[in-house]
């Protein structure tokens, strides 16, 4: 018998109640409740969803559409109202209920699309349109006792919701992609929540869903044995026991399990094991496994090359004389701040005790590994922290092994060294609890390494460096850190894992100078042919930077046998290795000047946000597509766009925390020098994803320069255009434009909660909360009191006008222009307040009275009427 709320005999006090409860919100409207969430109990917020209604109906209709529509005012919400149902009203956006058939792409209305597939990590389905037997409707389709289900809600995912599945014995356990979510509950609770009337649709989680059907296909040959075993990374449910999970497996597989990790702060832990190919299914079939995927062990991946980092050239053969300082150049040189290399060892000291030694470096817990360094880890060691002075140079008088931030100290964490035990986790945890010589711990990891490529796909081996950013210890505290990563050294085949990651950088290669030890590297703009390329499966922009990797030199560690010894103290290599060090050096720099200006240590998010706004656009080989693109990402680093600029820098630190949906925060101010470009960038460290697309929480970056609305991400030809859609793949977003702006132009810069599906602050009881960090150059910060002015545009019948221009004039010159949408509507953003204007419309076959306003306040009405 299908299972609704009301039949499970509730008295009749309690059925009325509940029904005069619905009437009651009916009346009151969904709308207003939108607006006004802490208006109301938490208790009484959820119960208002308990019978179905329309919106149910036309949520579960495979023919429905939803879209998200922007709202500044009431006539947006008017001209929504006549798309179809507004189903919520966000305050900045409403979304509404349409059929598919029905084309908004000539409204003029800020229009996108709500996708509602659910993408598992080896499934992607529309429930509602595709036929799926794992749906339950009543408790004869659910399991017995407590399993995992996928339950997916219909619209916006709001805290309501949440609760209410909560209060009807439901655990939220993890977003999924999209409006779903991974919910524990037993049969009788899933049966209730399948009724719910804003739930869309809720199904079994099946051993199909887990196990990716490329998985055999993408196992790298080295891992597999004579018996026909291979090593797994089993992804288990965090609430779900894990010692049960492991003794099952042991007890039903012929499997042995390798390492145990435990994540902190994650969805899910992971037993690393092997076992036989064959048992894969069986080990899908347990409860609590999230996902299987393979597991491949992990492979390692100049004064010149600090030039090109610090933007110290003339063009892309010429670099500045000798003498690279970025203490005088900068400022800083990476005092008081420590990096910590994961590799295979660091020499302590390097080969005559040059560049690295006891007094800048320090090992970390070995676990097992030996003393010492192979040489490949050393040389990232030099390019970050080489203390120079050092009296052989090369021929030109270059410095081999000046560091990019040679005051700074190394923690070496030896994973590729033989002998070394520690897991992800462990060596993570080791990284943010060992100081340096400076007696500072380390906030910044560099890691040139990968274990494989899988077709730049996201998966629980991302999603657990996602979760070491947002903490890398273990224990009852939250250690952020930034971590760096190189790309790859796979070219067209993609970037290694775990660099689909969504919170660490990742560097791709880009050429040195350096002819005389590598004939191909003459041109800083040309990407080096191996370097690993995107972008990601999900269409993120991956890697996020370029960095010098090909040519590059350094101090030796001993007497290795590496190729590209150049003399007893140093050598040479080529690998986006070498790239990933630079732009740790760059991150030490930065996190110096941030906490000498604030106390504090910048968080990974701001400092991202910081080195990718610096990314210089290429031209050379494999560098033609404009920015961002999957070779070079947002291009090669340059630091006199992060340090010591000349222009007004705007900077936010995760200062302001997003709980609700529609949410924003706005940052006024004018540009500040016309001879230099205007940027932003936001970036925000988003919580484990369970697949692709990878994106938990989205936020939107929309910039308005003078009258000209730009969104983030949307370019053409290496620079924001206006127009376009929104992001809904990217935890990092960017508008770039170019030199030539009047000083003084006022900008608007706004950041909206579009959707809050994770937990993104941790430490506080919000499982649905988000912060962000912003970096903008050439903006000039300006407490400006800014309004928009809008109103209709209609002929004498009262009928909307489109395409009308409307212009409002300063009265010194300045003239603003909008045109009126297919209802006759029209609004100008950003107008500055406290200033009188003149209104003018304008369009064939109509005359128009202009209209003389004084803005002091958002106005939406000022009409026309044509004749």
């Amino acid at each position: 018998m299908r299972t609704i709320l009301v039949s499970y005999r509730l008295g009749v006090f309690a059925v009325l109640f509940v029904a005069v409860l619905a009437f009651y919100f009916i009346l009151v409207g969904e709308t207003n409740r939108a607006q006004e969430p802490g208006k109301q109990e938490p208790g009484k917020r959820t119960s208002r969803f308990y019978l179905k209604d329309e919106i149910t109906h036309l949520l579960r209709k495979p023919s429905t559409e939803l879209v998200r529509i922007e709202t500044d005012d009431d006539f947006d919400r008017r001209s929504a109202a006549r798309v179809g149902t507004v189903i919520e009203d966000h305050g900045s956006f409403v979304v509404v209920a349409k059929e598919e058939s029905k084309d908004l792409s000539m409204s003029g209305l800020g229009v996108q699309k709500v996708e509602r597939t659910i993408n598992l990590p080896a499934s992607r389905f529309d429930p509602i349109k595709e036929a799926r037997g794992a749906t339950v409707t009543d408790r004869s389709d659910a399991s017995s006792g407590k399993d995992y289900y996928i339950v997916q809600l219909g619209g916006t995912v709001e805290s309501d919701s949440l609760q209410a599945i909560r209060e009807m014995g439901g655990e939220i356990v993890q977003y999924i992609p999209h409006q779903a979510f991974f919910v524990r509950a037993d049969e009788i609770a899933i049966a209730r929540i399948a009724d719910h009337s804003r739930v869309r649709w809720v199904g079994q989680y099946l051993p199909e869903d887990k196990v990716h059907p490329q998985l055999e296909r993408v196992m790298s040959a080295r891992s597999r044995g004579k018996s026909g075993t291979a090593q797994f990374d089993i992804a288990v449910f965090a609430n779900s026991d894990l010692n049960e999970v492991q003794n099952e497996l042991l007890g039903t597989t012929n499997g042995r399990v390798l390492a145990e990790l435990r994540l902190a702060r994650n969805y899910f832990n992971i037993l690393r094991v092997e076992l036989p190919i064959s048992e894969i299914s069986r080990v899908a079939q347990m409860k609590g496994v999230f996902a299987i995927e393979p597991y491949i062990p992990p492979q390692a991946e100049d004064e010149r090359a600090a030039q090109i980092v610090a933007g110290n050239y003339t063009n892309t053969t010429t670099i500045a004389a000798p003498g690279y300082n970025p203490l005088s150049q900068f400022g800083v040189d990476g005092t008081n701040v420590t990096v910590a290399v994961v590799d295979d060892g660091v020499g302590i000291p390097g080969v005559g005790g040059f560049y690295v030694t006891a007094n800048n470096a320090i090992d970390g817990p070995l676990r097992g590994a030996t003393v010492g360094a192979a040489g490949h880890g050393h040389l990232q060691a030099s390019i970050i922290s080489g203390a120079t002075p050092f009296s052989t140079l090369d021929p030109t008088g270059y410095n081999y092994g000046s560091g990019i931030a040679p005051g700074s100290h190394i923690v070496n964490i030896p994973l590729l060294r033989s002998g070394y035990s520690g897991s992800d986790a462990a060596f993570m945890h080791d990284t943010v609890t060992t100081a340096g010589p400076n007696g500072v711990l380390a906030t910044i990891s560099n890691n040139s390494w990968g274990s494989g490529t899988n077709g730049n796909s996201y998966d629980s081996f991302a999603a657990a460096f996602d979760g070491f950013v947002r903490d890398a210890s273990v224990g009852g505290g939250i250690d952020p850190l930034t971590i760096i990563f190189s790309a790859g050294n796979s070219g067209a085949n993609g970037l290694t894992r775990p660099k689909m990651s969504k919170n660490t950088i990742a560097t791709a290669a880009s050429k040195n100078l350096r002819s005389e030890i590598d004939g191909g590297a003459t041109n800083m703009d040309d990407i080096a042919s191996f370097s690993s390329r995107g972008p990601a499966a999900d269409g993120r922009i991956k890697p996020d930077i370029a960095a010098p990797g090909q040519a590059i030199t350094g101090g030796r560690s001993g007497d290795d046998v590496l190729f590209g010894n150049i003399d007893a103290n140093h050598r040479w290599s080529s690998g986006t290795s070498h790239a990933a060090p630079q732009v740790a050096g760059a991150a030490a720099l930065f996190t110096q000047y941030w906490k000498n200006a604030t106390g504090v240590v910048p968080s990974p998010a701001v400092l991202k946000a910081a080195i990718l706004l610096t990314g210089q656009e290429m031209n050379g080989l494999l560098a033609t597509n404009p920015l961002p693109n999957g070779n070079e990402g947002w291009g090669r680093i340059n630091l006199q766009y992060m340090l010591n600029t000349g222009v007004a820098m705007k900077y936010v630190d995760q200062d302001a925390e997003f709980s609700e949906p529609g949410q924003t925060m706005t940052y006024t101010g004018v540009v500040g020098d016309s001879s230099k470009p205007f940027r932003i960038s936001l970036v925000w460290t988003d919580p484990p994803g369970t697949g692709n697309p990878a994106l938990v929480n989205n936020l939107d970056l929309t910039v308005t320069v003078g009258d000209t609305v730009y969104r983030g991400n949307v370019f053409t030809g290496g620079l924001s255009v206006s127009g376009g859609s929104a992001d809904t793949v990217n935890n990092v977003e960017q508008i770039r434009l170019p030199a030539g702006i009047a000083a003084g132009t006022p900008v608007t810069v706004e950041v909206r909660a579009t959707a809050l599906n994770g937990d993104g602050i941790l430490g506080n009881a919000d499982s649905t909360d988000q912060h962000f960090a912003l970096v903008g150059y050439n903006f000039s910060e300006v407490q400006l009191a800014v309004y928009s002015v809008g109103g209709r545009v209609t002929d004498s019948m009262g009928r909307g006008i489109a395409n009308a221009m409307v212009r409002l004039d300063d009265g010194n010159g300045s003239v603003r222009a909008a045109t009126t949408n297919g209802f006759g509507y029209y609004r100008l953003d950003s107008v500055i307040g406290d200033a009188s204007y003149t209104i003018t419309p304008s369009v064939k076959r109509y005359g128009f009275t202009p209209q003389v306003v004084n803005v002091t306040g958002n106005l939406s009405s000022v009409d026309f009427v044509g004749n």
